[in-house]
């Protein structure tokens, strides 16, 4: 499976794995021992595990969602996304705060952090979001939601 992590200086390819930058093709410079990933897309087999976690964990409510839009690191990407829907305002906000609380964050809750959204091929268990960035690549960000309307897993595709 490949999937894209972006590192503090580069963007990396990635065959498998996340949690570094390991060796791999970079767009723009190798990766150094010390270039930290610092969103890397949880693959299905992650995601089933976070959703597993979260079986335990009581509901998310709204007032998780404010203390997590409130936190530093999320509140500085929200204003990015909301002014300028940018790419990488939208990867860490789904890679921070959507991702993490799969199985347990809904659908209201997304449309809350992200704002409204279409429907991907029209399927009423997906929103389409689309970011903005000068390579146009798996900029869509479509969250799938089960019928109990909570995430359960993100893809990222292309127009």
């Amino acid at each position: 499976m490949t999937r894209w992590c972006v590192t503090a200086s580069s963007v990396v390819l990635v065959i498998a794995g996340c949690s570094r930058a390991p060796e791999a093709t970079t767009a723009v410079a190798p990766p150094t021992p010390y270039d930290e990933s610092v969103y890397c897309s949880a693959s299905p087999e992650e995601l089933a595990e976070i959703r597993q976690r979260n079986r335990d964990r009581p509901p998310f409510t709204s007032a998780d969602l404010h203390k997590l839009m409130k936190e530093p690191e999320h509140a500085t990407y929200l204003r990015l996304w909301r002014d300028q829907r940018s790419y990488y305002a939208l990867l860490a906000l789904v890679e921070g705060v959507v991702q993490p609380e799969a199985g347990r964050i809904r659908k209201q809750d997304v449309r809350e952090l992200l704002g409204d959204a279409f429907p991907y091929n029209n399927n009423a268990r997906t929103l389409d979001y689309a970011g903005h960035r000068p390579l146009p690549y798996a900029t869509h960000a479509v969250i799938v939601f089960d019928e109990r309307d909570t995430v359960t897993d993100v893809d990222w595709v292309s127009e």
